[in-house]
């Protein structure tokens, strides 16, 4: 069962609801994300006293994503609110003011400074579209939140003829494409890695003048709950037919030739986004981007 589906179950009983019924589903829901090992008795809600539980397993990274918002990554983020929901209505007016309140108190201990903020970084660097860009493969996962604000095929700029890739992956959680290959993946997911690995491969192969042209990924299929979920290292083509079907082929026994084959493809991945990250210390430019990181262990979302 997806996490999706798991969390629902909560929310699953008929409606009318009492108030204490209502907060009761809402904890159990999540509880699947705060409490995955059944052992936590309690629960603090408030970050002034026990810091943000979404992101305090993360360590010393925690303030990673809060450090960039109050640099070069100045991210807009507001709740329409409603009658239906818990949400305040935040939306309106200017919100500079208080993310340089809230910049202010996490950071200025560590010697943050107003201008250390440059609201324009994003438009400057990159720029706000993808008129000017190239070979950048972008995708969205259908179970990722974040998705609905993200690119899509349609949008401006797009256009494959310059390695421009939108992506939409059904069954695909925030980034597991590029999570380690796993047994308990969906097929979809298993093809779009098949894919996005033969773009790559043809962006670093100067005899290759023609990118692949991406095919339709196969219609879903969601391994039995029963299945054994265990990571697939260097197993490249991943049972993918290698003429570029999107048939989902028996996985085929893992030779030392194609051990050495995927461990060669892993490296020509991990080099890629090194030269990526080396050219923008150089010019200040995102040349291309293939992947931010490649984690050992595959999405638990």
């Amino acid at each position: 069962m997806d996490l999706l589906k798991y969390s629902c179950q909560y929310m699953n009983a008929s409606p009318p609801y009492t108030d204490e019924q209502l907060v009761t589903a809402i904890g159990n829901v999540a509880a699947v994300y705060y409490n995955t090992s059944g052992n936590t008795t309690s629960y603090c809600i408030d970050p002034s006293i026990c810091g943000d539980q979404g992101t305090g397993g993360l360590g010393s990274d925690q303030l990673g994503w809060p450090w960039q918002e109050c640099s070069e990554i100045v991210m807009w983020m507001c709740t329409l609110g409603g009658d239906n929901d818990v949400f305040p209505a935040t939306c309106g007016g200017d919100p500079l003011p208080g993310l340089l309140d809230y910049c202010n108190q996490a950071f200025t201990p560590l010697g943050w400074k107003k201008d250390i903020m440059n609201v324009d970084a994003i438009a400057i660097l990159y720029g706000l579209n993808l008129n000017g860009a190239s070979n950048i493969i972008l995708t969205q996962g259908h179970l990722d939140p974040w998705s609905g604000g993200g690119y899509r095929t349609d949008s401006p700029g797009v256009d494959p003829a310059r390695g421009i890739y939108v992506v939409e992956i059904p069954g695909s959680a925030h980034h597991l494409d590029l999570r380690t290959p796993n047994t308990c993946d969906p097929n979809t997911i298993t093809n779009a890695r098949y894919q996005i690995a033969n773009i790559l491969k043809c962006w670093v192969d100067p005899s290759c003048t023609q990118p692949p042209v991406w095919q339709p990924l196969p219609e879903m299929i969601i391994p039995p709950a029963n299945t054994e979920c265990k990571d697939l290292n260097n197993q490249y083509p991943w049972g993918q037919d290698t003429l570029g079907s999107t048939t989902l082929l028996p996985q085929p026994t893992t030779s030392s030739t194609q051990i050495s084959s995927s461990i060669r493809l892993e490296k020509l991945m991990r080099l890629g986004y090194f030269l990526s990250v080396l050219m923008r210390s150089i010019t200040g430019k995102r040349i291309v981007k293939i992947v931010y990181k490649w984690p050992n262990n595959r999405a638990s979302a």
